[in-house]
């Protein structure tokens, strides 16, 4: 687990698997050679059947990206 302050905007709000998402579409973007936009930001977590399943703290997380300069989120 990353430490850093608990007031930055990168700081991890908990070790959790919200970067599954992320992952997935990256490893799909560089299959199919598809760029995602830049100012997306991905979280979710995924399930072993393949379901997508909510995340805790999303509006601290959204928050977050938007300080990042983030403009949308999936």
């Amino acid at each position: 687990m990353v430490r850093s302050s608990p007031d930055s905007p990168t700081s991890p709000i908990r070790a959790t698997s919200a970067a599954d998402l992320p992952v997935a579409v990256a490893i799909a973007s560089s299959y199919k050679n598809v760029p995602v936009a830049a100012d997306v930001a991905l979280m979710g977590e995924g399930g072993l059947s393949g379901e997508l399943r909510t995340i805790s703290h999303l509006s601290k997380r959204l928050s977050a990206a938007a300080k990042l300069g983030f403009n949308r989120a999936i």
